[in-house]
C-alpha cells in the first residue's frame, strides 16, 4: 500500500482554505522510494499575493500571473495524483486545500485518497521530542538538505526524504497505522475543511 506514493505541497496566500488560495503546487510520484515523475506549477488565481506571503515564498503577484488558470492546475494535479496515497507534511493544511480547492472549482468526489502525515507521524516516532515538528526543525535534525524553503518543489523533495528515515524509524507496520490520521493538539495546525475520512488523533 505504500510503495505508491504521491508527496504534495501549496504554498498559499493564507491558512484559510476556505477562502485564501493556492499560489504553487508541487508534487512528485513515488514507486519503492524513488522519485520517478513531478508535477509543478505556479497558480494564476487572480489576486494579489500578500506582501507578507511574498516576504515568506518569494512569490509574487507577477509569479502567480504566469501560472496555470486553478481549474487547469488541479485538473492536472488530481489526474497526476491518481489513486495513489498522498503524503504531505502537516497534512491538515495541504489535504484540507486540497479538499475545498476541489469543492470551489466544482470537482466531483473531493479527496477520495488515502493520506499519510509526516508531522503526525514524526510526533508518534522522533524522540527525544525536537523543539517543533516544522518541517526545517526536522530536517535540520535528521541532517536533510533544505534549500529555499517555502518554495512548494523544495518542501517535497525534503518531505519525501523526511518520510523515508520516518518509515525506517517506526516500521511499516506503525507507519501504515497512521494512514489518514491527523494530530490534533498545541504542536498541529488547526484542522478544517478536511476530507470526510480524516481520522483525527490527539497529540
Amino acid at each position: 500500500m505504500l510503495n505508491n506514493l504521491i508527496v504534495f505541497d501549496f504554498e498559499t496566500t493564507g491558512l484559510n482554505p476556505f477562502t485564501d488560495h493556492v499560489t504553487e503546487i508541487a508534487a512528485v510520484r513515488l514507486r519503492g522510494g524513488r522519485e520517478v515523475g513531478s508535477f509543478h506549477t505556479l497558480v494564476a488565481f487572480g489576486g494579489e499575493v500578500p506582501a507578507d506571503i511574498t516576504k515568506l515564498t518569494g512569490i509574487t503577484t507577477e509569479l502567480c500571473a504566469k501560472g496555470l488558470p486553478p481549474r487547469t492546475a488541479f485538473a492536472l494535479l488530481r489526474n497526476f495524483i491518481g489513486a495513489d496515497v498522498l503524503v504531505a507534511h502537516n497534512a491538515a493544511f495541504d489535504v484540507a486545500y486540497l479538499e475545498q480547492m476541489y469543492a470551489r472549482l466544482g470537482a466531483s468526489g473531493g479527496v477520495s485518497n488515502d493520506f499519510l502525515c509526516t508531522k503526525t507521524l514524526a510526533v508518534a516516532c522522533v524522540h527525544p521530542a525536537p523543539a517543533n515538528y516544522r518541517l526545517g526543525t526536522l530536517c535540520q535534525h535528521f541532517e536533510i538538505e533544505l534549500t529555499g524553503a517555502h518554495r512548494a518543489m523544495n518542501d517535497v523533495r525534503a518531505t519525501a526524504k523526511l518520510l523515508d528515515l520516518l518509515r525506517a524509524t517506526y516500521n511499516e507496520e506503525g507507519t501504515a497505522a497512521l494512514l489518514n490520521c491527523c494530530g490534533m493538539g498545541p504542536k498541529h495546525h488547526p484542522q478544517r475543511g478536511l476530507p470526510a475520512h480524516a481520522k483525527p488523533i490527539v497529540q
